[in-house]
């Protein structure tokens, strides 16, 4: 008994084919690229919204972590 592969698609196929060709740099080139941006765009919105609130925590709370952060025990925690 012989199993038949399915057909791709000629569309997709060269999709597949032209994706690495797309991403010829690597992982680590890609991020050095993004971050910087991202680091630039953390500041703004913390400058702009740090200090504002939403619910118990501010902005500046919610990038920085759990710090200076009350936390309250409840049943459905435990």
């Amino acid at each position: 008994m012989s199993l038949a592969l399915p057909q791709i698609r000629p569309s997709l196929a060269r999709t597949f084919a032209s994706t690495p060709a797309a991403y010829a740099g690597s992982l680590k080139d890609r991020m050095a690229e993004i971050i910087p941006k991202e680091i630039e765009n953390v500041k703004a919105v913390r400058a702009a919204h740090g200090g504002k609130s939403f619910g118990e925590v501010t902005v500046d709370q919610a990038y920085g972590g759990m710090r200076g952060i009350k936390v309250s025990s409840s049943a459905s925690a435990q």
